[in-house]
């Protein structure tokens, strides 16, 4: 008797997780792009893609609220030989293990003799907030090609999530240039 009332109960049991599903609701399409779409890249006076943006050492009553910003450092791009050589260009901050992925600033990657309660910002030359990682980049202003050139103009600050500590920052953040 006790062996069919266990199996009338898993049977119950298997039988309700099956009502529980419903008919299909609708399909979702994907849809996407690749292009041949090509520049060289040089960020300040490196020679590469690659660059160290140094912002200001402050002293932390500058950042000692959450919310507080200073240290405004700009940082240029500088697009040459692009393929297409028209078009539209601008710099998307990518999601990575630096990014906070909540806001999309970027965390301090020392973990000794680092400052505290302190993110790196990142902003276009319009002074817009860029999300790294977020793709609402991607509806803010691009800048034209001109005969396969542009000069993408963006800046970092210190943004603090609290009364910031002393000591050393350092983040980084990996890029890549739309084309539109």
């Amino acid at each position: 008797m006790k062996k069919v009332i266990l199996a009338s109960l898993i049977a119950l049991a298997l039988g309700s997780t099956a009502a529980v599903s419903a008919a299909p609701s609708g399909n979702i399409t994907i849809k996407g792009k690749l292009t041949a779409a090509t520049c060289t890249v040089k960020v300040d006076s490196s020679a590469t893609g690659d660059a160290t943006v140094t912002l200001p050492a402050l002293p932390i009553n500058q950042l000692s609220e959450a919310g507080e910003t200073a240290g405004v450092t700009n940082f240029v791009m500088k697009l040459s030989g692009c393929t297409p050589a028209t078009g539209n260009v601008r710099a998307f901050f990518e999601a990575g293990a630096n990014v906070d992925a909540a806001t999309g600033r970027l965390n301090n990657s020392l973990t000794t003799g680092q400052a505290k309660n302190v993110q790196i910002q990142l902003r276009n030359d319009k002074d817009v907030i860029l999300e790294a990682g977020n793709t609402n980049q991607r509806t803010n202003a691009s800048s034209p090609l001109s005969a396969g050139a542009a000069v993408l103009t963006y800046n970092a600050r210190y943004y603090a999530t609290g009364a910031s500590t002393a000591g050393d920052l350092e983040s980084a953040v990996t890029y890549s240039i739309d084309y539109e």
